[in-house]
């Protein structure tokens, strides 16, 4: 069961351009610190490093930004262009395909927040709430072919602010604060398009 509704949480961030070395398609993606504290730990490693500026990371790697936001740049062919988005109050893995326009992908990772054991559906916090905790969620805004990616269902942004939450009744909540994007329901095999002030769950 699937529903849509009209409440979406707060919450802020602001695009930018690039900073530091290029993107390659398919290959690395340009994370910067925007604010607070990023955890970086690129693929093939086991620790996780402080980013203090800006690095080129493989795709494949992992980004903690549950205590900060972090300027994400990928390849959008082998050209040059490049789109960027800014992420936060979560912990994600990124990865994208070898082919020109692929989307990026950033991939929920880390355990749900504060769930019992049989925890009655909730409400997310506000974004200032969610980065005090550890928890399966993620803030975006940006343009381009960026996907989040939850435990029941993706959303495809279309120049957008939106939120993507797994939660603890296996669920996953997705909101839209500005623009558009096209959520995934992996259950139902279906997309949804789903406009500012808008949420869904999938279930």
């Amino acid at each position: 069961m699937a529903c849509v509704t009209a409440a979406v949480p707060g919450a802020g961030a602001t695009g930018a351009a690039q900073d530091g070395p290029a993107p390659v398609l398919g290959r690395s993606v340009n994370v910067a610190l925007v604010n607070g504290t990023v955890l970086v730990r690129p693929k093939g490693q086991t620790r996780f490093h402080k980013l203090t500026a800006s690095e080129l990371i493989p795709t494949g790697s992992t980004v903690d930004a549950r205590n900060g936001r972090v300027r994400l740049t990928s390849a959008v062919d082998t050209y040059g262009a490049v789109r960027t988005g800014e992420f936060w109050a979560g912990l994600f893995k990124v990865s994208q395909r070898r082919r020109t326009n692929a989307v990026t992908e950033l991939a929920l990772r880390g355990r749900l927040a504060n769930c019992a054991k049989k925890s009655a559906h909730r409400r997310p916090e506000s974004a200032a709430a969610a980065k005090r905790k550890k928890g399966r969620r993620l803030w975006g805004n940006g343009k381009g072919r960026f996907r989040t990616k939850g435990r029941r269902s993706s959303a495809l942004v279309r120049g957008t602010k939106w939120l993507v939450y797994d939660q603890c009744d296996a669920s996953t909540y997705n909101a839209v604060r500005t623009g558009t994007v096209d959520v995934r329901d992996f259950r139902l095999k279906k997309t949804i398009r789903l406009r500012a002030g808008r949420i869904y769950i999938a279930r």
